[in-house]
């Protein structure tokens, strides 16, 4: 497997990171070397697309099929914006192997915009073990414990999120993960500013990042998990929270709001929409019973559809398939 993405978030296009360009170079040289049977490529958009466009090509001259998997989520956002003859270059490269998208609009797009005959939808998934449900407190006098986890940045609504909690009296609110400037914006200085509102006082705890092991710990002491992102791909901290039996409110960007919709296991609010996010913590706050359901239907659907046991599967059938398709074509070709 080679992963042609920097790494990136999701609410900023891959581009060139120079460090990565010779153990890169040093994977492609490995499958070249010991003749892989099929090379799996994970990227984003932005440069990484272009430069996995150039590596999936390298291998295909040289005999080797490629799955190109596009992480991220508006893929068809990032195509339009492209000059036409590189729209044209991409789409003609991305012919040549089997994709694999992370979204179901993804997935559309470049099935029948592209004219794409081999691309399919795979979720994203995860370990699933250490993320066991807490024991929840209810009734009239709890107080809603909000969880977010990822990236403290706008992109991720972090801001609505803040002033969401300040109209809900009594609603606790935990953040977890590192700050994240976006050009000119430092996010640090703005949200401690904002934690100065009389509103949030003593209501919002900043935990910074944490390791993974840890996370579980949040998840438990959580009764919502919230992430009102602006762009989104199919974020990892979703499904954990999922597994952890917990209730979801998110906004219906990237994979997240087929995904809801599919596991009924939250609450989908527009993005930039502080009202509709008050109003659904303020409905979860007032029906334990709900919260309740939601949650476990979640964790049901984590368990039987995103965990490794069902989704690697799928994943080598893909390969199985690509090879299959790479001899036959290969054959047709000779024929």
């Amino acid at each position: 497997m080679i992963n042609t993405s920097p790494g990136g978030s999701e609410n900023q296009e891959a581009r060139f990171d120079r460090s990565r360009v010779v153990p890169g170079l040093a994977m492609i040289a490995q499958s070249l070397w010991r003749r892989a049977d099929v090379a799996h490529l994970n990227t984003n958009f932005g440069f990484a697309l272009y430069r996995t466009c150039a590596i999936a090509e390298v291998l295909r001259l040289r005999g080797i099929p490629t799955v190109i998997h596009l992480h991220g989520g508006d893929f068809e956002t990032h195509f339009k914006r492209r000059p036409r003859a590189i729209r044209w270059v991409i789409a003609n490269l991305l012919r040549h192997s089997m994709i694999v998208t992370m979204t179901r609009a993804t997935e559309a797009f470049v099935r029948d915009s592209l004219d794409h005959p081999r691309v399919v939808y795979v979720p994203n998934f995860t370990k699933l073990e250490r993320f066991e449900p807490g024991l929840r407190a209810s009734g009239p006098e709890h107080r809603l414990r909000v969880l977010f986890v990822g990236w403290v940045m706008r992109g991720k609504g972090i801001f609505e999120l803040l002033e969401a909690i300040a109209e809900l009296p009594g609603a606790h609110l935990d953040i977890v993960g590192p700050f994240v400037p976006a050009g000119d914006e430092h996010p640090q200085a703005e949200i401690e500013e904002r934690l100065a509102d009389p509103r949030l006082a003593g209501r919002v705890a900043l935990h910074g990042p944490k390791p993974h092991e840890r996370l579980a710990d949040f998840y438990r002491d959580a009764d919502v998990f919230a992430l009102p992102s602006h762009r989104e791909g199919f974020p990892l901290v979703l499904i954990e929270a999922m597994a952890a039996e917990l209730p979801v409110v998110v906004t219906p960007v990237g994979a997240m709001g087929d995904l809801v919709r599919e596991a009924r296991c939250g609450t989908i609010v527009p993005p930039n929409d502080v009202s509709s996010l008050t109003d659904a913590l303020r409905d979860l706050a007032t029906h334990p019973e709900r919260r309740a359901e939601m949650a476990r239907r979640g964790r049901a659907y984590a368990h039987s559809s995103l965990s490794v046991e069902a989704v690697v599967p799928k994943l080598d059938t893909i390969w199985r398939s690509a090879i299959s398709d790479w001899r036959g074509r290969r054959g047709r070709a000779v024929g």
